[in-house]
Order: structure tokens, then C-alpha cells, then sequence
């Protein structure tokens, strides 16, 4: 809005010629002050850890409210991650549907994911977790270069998906039903609560589903999440989650095009084999121990495991063949692949020691 308003001022100038040029310039002055209890105010954690807010952090960052997202109608995280300045996505179910890129970058070694602040290692770049943002409290996004903080590659940027977490002082409760086109149902439940003086718990439940929009194109996600946090003392918390995510995404992997654009009748026909499977499953588990050793010493430790299944059967390359004066137009399928399972368990552990001067 300032770069347009900057612009039109430049344009009305030049054609007024002289009539401008002699009124004196008007001076205005913007005053204002740092709002508290914003985004860019709470303490962000995929830009160092140091525990600085977004206007403190000497990168480009931004954060997304996980209650704007659900505001929104959003059916599913990567919608929501695009939704940061500069970040896209090409989401297939090759690619677990959760491909982001970057500046340029593209790739799960080129932008790094997290959950949790924990970054998501899969073998053949599949990272179909997580996806439903009904217990995400926040998205923060850091952009540039952040092999510092995460390792190797990370050079396009970093997403981190900070859930829920369990409430202490009140027990609180919301529901979610929705319906929409093409029979789409989503669920969703999340309580929470005190169980005793500095033991709280969560839990979140999630369910979509949906027909689609082309043959056979029937889609159903269930997300579970539940932690418990125990504050042992005003130095020392101990938060234990676990998190599960099971999708059966939509089976339709494109159309034939000829001459440039969709061939004739094909846009809602799906040519996946009619026996096709997509399939993603994750597991995780974690506990975090944060501890205030001195006034300006911590330490924060996490330990996990990370359970991934997947399973493909279907062919993803579609050849339009126009009609000839014997044979009538074919569509022919070729690149069949069928992965019958493929889990993997990631075990880890990071931590860090702060400490803080002046």
C-alpha cells in the first residue's frame, strides 16, 4: 500500500508540472509504540534460541497464529505455510504432500521442517507429518540460510510447527464440524486442563474427510495429539506428547495434456490403476526437559522417536494418443510403482545450554 501510494504521488507530480513545484513540501511525522502481546513480540524459537522475538531477530522471519489458520478454513498445514512471505509449495503424494520451497530452493534438504523445533529426517525426502493444523498454536518461519541452527543444507529457510500446549491455570474445550462440497466432513475435539498443582494435559483429535473433486478421488486424515507438562518447580518443567497421523490422501495424479492443455473430457476422469494405494503414517514420541540451573544458566534437553510408514500403488505418467481413422483417442499409463511398506524409526536427542550475561 506505501510503494502504490509512493507511486501514484511520483506520476500526479510529473504532470502537474510547475503547480507543484511551488508549494512548499508538508512535513508529517508518524509516532507510535511497541505493541505487546503480538507475534512480533513473543519469544521465537526457528530464529536462534535464545528465546528472541521476531522484531529482536537480526534475520527475515515471520510468524502465523495457528487460530488465524483455523479462521481461516484452512483444510491442511501446507496451505497454511505458504501463507509466509516468499514460501510455496509443490505438495504430490510422491512427496508426502508437503514439499516447500524457498528463495529458489526447493526440497526437504533445502528447507528445513520441524515439529516441535525438531527437525524431520525421512529417507527418500517423504515427510508427510505434520499436516492438520487443528492443535498448532503457532508457524514460524525463518528465512535465509539456517545450517547454523539445524545442520546441514537448510539453505532456502526453516518452518517450525509449534503445537498446543497443555493448559495449567483452567480446563478449556473446543469442537469443530464442517461440511462442504463433494461430501467434505471434518471433526475435530481438543481438551484441556489442570489434573494437579503444576500438572496439566492435552488432547487434540482431527478427522477429515472427503470425496473429491474427480473419480474415485476419496480422501481421510486422522490426526491425534496428547502431552502432559509438569512444572516441578518454578525452575524445572518436564513435558512428555505423543503425536499420531495417519492419510489416505486423494489417488488422482494429474491428466493427459495435448496441445498444451487438458485433453478433451479428461479433467475429471482419474487414471490411477483402480487398485491404487497412497498411504502415510507417523508416530512421535517426546520428552522435553527444561531447567533454569542459575539465574543465568539453562538447559534444555529433548529426547524422541519418530516412527514413518508409507505405501504407493499406482501409475503417475498419462499419455493422451489422439483418434486415428481405425483406433479412437487411448489415454496410455506408463511408470508403475508399487511400495508395499517402507518404515522407518528415527531415534535423537538435542539439547543446549544457555547462558546469559551482561
Amino acid at each position: 500500500m506505501i510503494a502504490a501510494m509512493i507511486f501514484g504521488l511520483a506520476v500526479f507530480t510529473m504532470g502537474c508540472g510547475s503547480a507543484f513545484a511551488q508549494t512548499a513540501p508538508e512535513r508529517v511525522e508518524i509516532t507510535g509504540q511497541r505493541t505487546q502481546g503480538t507475534a512480533l513480540t513473543q519469544p521465537f524459537t526457528a530464529g536462534s534460541r535464545l528465546g528472541l522475538a521476531p522484531l529482536d531477530t537480526a534475520a527475515s522471519v515471520s510468524v502465523l497464529d495457528g487460530a488465524r489458520v483455523r479462521e481461516l478454513g484452512l483444510p491442511s498445514l501446507i496451505d497454511a505455510k505458504t501463507l509466509a512471505p516468499g514460501i510455496s509449495s509443490a505438495p504430490n503424494p510422491g512427496n508426502g504432500g508437503n514439499l516447500l520451497s524457498a528463495r529458489g530452493f526447493s526440497g526437504q534438504n533445502s528447507v528445513k521442517q520441524l515439529y516441535r523445533g525438531l527437525e524431520i529426517s525421512n529417507a527418500g525426502g517423504v515427510v508427510s507429518f505434520p499436516f492438520d493444523p487443528w492443535n498448532v498454536e503457532r508457524i514460524e518461519t525463518l528465512s535465509g540460510p539456517a545450517s547454523v541452527l539445524y545442520g546441514a543444507g537448510a539453505i532456502g529457510g526453516a518452518v517450525n510447527v509449534v503445537p498446543l500446549a497443555p493448559s495449567l491455570k483452567r480446563l478449556e474445550g473446543r469442537a469443530a464440524l464442517a461440511a462442504g462440497s463433494f461430501k467434505s466432513l471434518h471433526q475435530a475435539l481438543s481438551l484441556s486442563g489442570p489434573l494437579a498443582p503444576g500438572l496439566g494435559f492435552r488432547v487434540d483429535a482431527s478427522h477429515r474427510s472427503s470425496d473429491g473433486w474427480v473419480d474415485r478421488g476419496e480422501s481421510d486424515t486422522v490426526a491425534l495429539s496428547a502431552a502432559l507438562r509438569w512444572d516441578a518447580s518454578v525452575r524445572l518443567r518436564l513435558t512428555e506428547a505423543w503425536d499420531y497421523g495417519q492419510q489416505h490422501p486423494q489417488h488422482y495424479l494429474g491428466t493427459p495434456v495435448f496441445q498444451g492443455a487438458p485433453a478433451p473430457g479428461t479433467r475429471r476422469v482419474n487414471y490411477n490403476v483402480l487398485d491404487n494405494r497412497h498411504y502415510f503414517e507417523a508416530q512421535w514420541l517426546t520428552l522435553a526437559l527444561e531447567w533454569q540451573l542459575r539465574p543465568d544458566l539453562a538447559l534444555a534437553i529433548t529426547v524422541y522417536r519418530i516412527d514413518h510408514d508409507r505405501a504407493y500403488r499406482d501409475t503417475f505418467t498419462f499419455t493422451y494418443v489422439p483418434a486415428s481413422a481405425t483406433v479412437p483417442a487411448q489415454v496410455r499409463r506408463t511408470n508403475f510403482r508399487d511400495i508395499a511398506v517402507a518404515p522407518q524409526r528415527q531415534y535423537g536427542q538435542q539439547g543446549w545450554l544457555l547462558s546469559k550475561y551482561e
